[in-house]
């Protein structure tokens, strides 16, 4: 289950990344 542990932190960190970039563009935009 653990197998690609490493590509799955590397999506985990890049959609955690993506998501504050979004709110912070929809924080700055209000």
């Amino acid at each position: 289950m653990f197998n690609n542990n490493d590509t799955y932190s590397k999506y985990f960190f890049t959609y955690v990344v993506a998501t504050l970039i979004v709110l912070s563009l929809i924080y700055y935009i209000k």
